[in-house]
């Protein structure tokens, strides 16, 4: 009887043995391809946030060139008509908002800056091209001094 259970047992070690390494197999597939698809989710919220920055910057340009944004205007006012900027760089008196395309990089390139004064109403703006040596240069020195380029944030 012994000798029977033994044969048996023997027998459903060959068969059980690779079914369970099948489904670890498998498990582990489904592991990786959660994976793969949380990567291919965030790779997509990347490119919608390229993509809404340079919305938000066109929209902000517009605005200044039909007139419609005016000194006054609450910040609250500013992220409903254009949209969250590319950049918030606090100052001791005012707050300044750069809103910029995507593909343009942080040292030249078109970009509008909106200033707030400390009770978060717009007290002034400007549009720059960064077309010349000097305003290159001015915008090189109105950056902060932990500035980190390759990611737009101060360290």
């Amino acid at each position: 009887m012994n000798k029977t259970k033994f044969i048996i047992f023997a027998r459903l070690k060959y068969f059980i043995l690779p079914i369970l390494i099948l489904s670890l197999i498998g498990c582990a597939k489904a592991r990786i391809l959660s994976l793969l698809t949380n990567l291919a989710k965030n790779e997509k919220l990347k490119e919608q946030a390229v993509r809404q920055e340079t919305i938000n910057f066109e929209k902000a340009k517009n605005f200044i060139s039909a007139n419609e944004v005016e000194t006054g205007f609450s910040k609250e006012d500013i992220l409903r008509d254009i949209g969250e900027p590319s950049l918030i760089i606090s100052e001791e008196e005012k707050e300044k908002w750069v809103y910029k395309a995507a593909g343009e990089g942080w040292m030249g390139g078109e970009k509008i800056y909106l200033f707030f004064d400390r009770e978060d109403n717009l007290i002034e703006w400007e549009h720059i091209g960064l077309e010349t040596e000097e305003e290159y240069l001015q915008e090189v020195r109105s950056l902060p001094e932990n500035f980190y380029p390759f990611t737009g944030k101060s360290c």
